[in-house]
Parts: structure tokens; C-alpha cells; sequence
């Protein structure tokens, strides 16, 4: 999302999700925002309904050449070993829904949880990580198969308790793409989406067997 009134919109979504729940403190400008952002392996999404904000993710894409997010905010140490092994992952973070939206499109947030899964075949990432609180740990179980792999800790910027899941991408695939035919997605839907691969700072081109997935 880059047009400035897009990104506005977004963080004014976000404002509002958060103080609905007082989560973060009120500011004049009634916009959330943070340095993550701003990283480049980072990019902001929204869905728009009738051209209005319907809900909003951001994706940040960690490799060893640029490991932030908000993953790594509250678990640096665990998730610093993996990288350093190697591995990739997805971190989705920011998932926030319009109140009236969701009451009459139901499925928003599975269409909005589409992102991140087409990121992690475009990415060819080895693991999806999430920040969940509690309450929403079974939807995440259910859906993605996820797992903690972190003890509970207290995110300081949303002053919120949350456990890092981890799906592993490469064993849940089949699984999900069976169980829920609407994440399917093509090579040339991803790369309009997110762009060259080797364009994502520590990520390689993409194989060409890949492209006709």
C-alpha cells in the first residue's frame, strides 16, 4: 500500500480497532503506527469493500538480511538461532477488521488471512509466525495448524499478552489448499500482489517450475 491516503486509512483503522479495546493510548492524530512500517521487507495490505477500508495486514518478510518484525520485537533470541540456520518465515502482524464490515461479510477475515498464505509461497518461506493472544489461539490452530513455540510474553507497544505460533509452510500446504480451495492462488496473482521475488530484499529469484503454481 503505498498511495498516503491508502496508509493513512489503514492506520486510522488500526486507531480505532485499538482503543476499542485500550490497547494502545489516544493521540490527536487518531492514527497507530510503528517503526515496522517503515522496514523494507515490509509491505501493508488492505481490503476494500464498496471502496471503503474493510480490514488491513502487514507482512514483513524475514531473511538474514533483514530479520525485523514484530516477531522478533518479542522473541529475538529464539527467533535470531533460526535465522541464523537459515530459515525464512512470514510474519503477519497489524490484522485489523472494520466492525460493520465483518458483520456483513462473515468470511473478511479468512479473505484477509489469504494474504499471508499466498506471501508464503511467493516468499518459498519455511515457516508462517504469528504473535496470538489467547483467545484467538484455536482459530489458528484449526486453520493453520500452528503451534507455540515461545512462551506467553507481554507485547509492550499493543499492552497485550501473546504466544508466538509458527506453521511450518511446506506441511501444511496440501493440507490447507484441499481443505480450503479459496487460498489457492497463482504465481502471476502473487507477483502482482507482492512483486519479483528477488525484488524482497534476501530472497532469490523465483525457480521457473514455480512460476505455473
Amino acid at each position: 500500500m503505498k498511495e498516503p491516503e491508502d496508509r493513512h486509512a489503514v492506520y486510522r483503522l488500526r486507531y480505532d480497532a485499538y482503543r476499542r479495546e485500550n490497547r494502545i493510548a489516544e493521540n490527536s492524530e487518531r492514527l497507530s503506527c510503528d517503526f515496522l512500517d517503515e522496514m523494507p521487507n515490509a509491505q501493508t495490505f488492505g481490503i476494500f469493500i464498496a471502496g471503503k477500508l474493510a480490514s488491513s495486514i502487514r507482512l514483513n518478510m524475514v531473511t538474514q538480511a533483514c530479520p525485523n518484525s514484530i516477531s522478533m520485537v518479542s522473541n529475538a533470541d529464539l527467533l535470531t538461532a533460526r535465522i541464523q540456520r537459515g530459515l525464512t518465515f512470514i510474519d503477519p502482524s497489524r490484522f485489523v477488521i472494520d466492525t460493520r464490515s465483518v458483520c456483513d461479510f462473515p468470511e473478511l477475515p479468512y479473505l484477509t488471512m489469504r494474504l499471508p498464505v499466498m506471501a508464503c509461497l511467493h516468499f518459498q518461506v519455511d515457516e508462517c509466525l504469528t504473535l496470538v493472544r489467547r483467545e484467538h489461539q484455536s482459530f489458528y490452530r484449526r486453520i493453520f495448524r500452528s503451534e507455540p513455540i515461545a512462551d506467553p510474553v507481554h507485547l509492550d507497544m499493543l499492552n497485550m499478552d501473546v504466544q508466538l505460533m509458527s506453521s511450518r509452510v511446506e506441511d501444511i500446504h496440501d493440507e490447507l489448499d484441499e481443505r480450503y480451495p479459496f487460498f489457492r492462488s497463482d504465481y502471476l496473482e502473487r507477483r502482482g500482489l507482492f512483486g519479483k521475488r528477488e525484488d524482497m530484499i534476501g530472497f532469490e529469484a523465483v525457480p521457473e517450475q514455480l512460476k505455473a503454481a
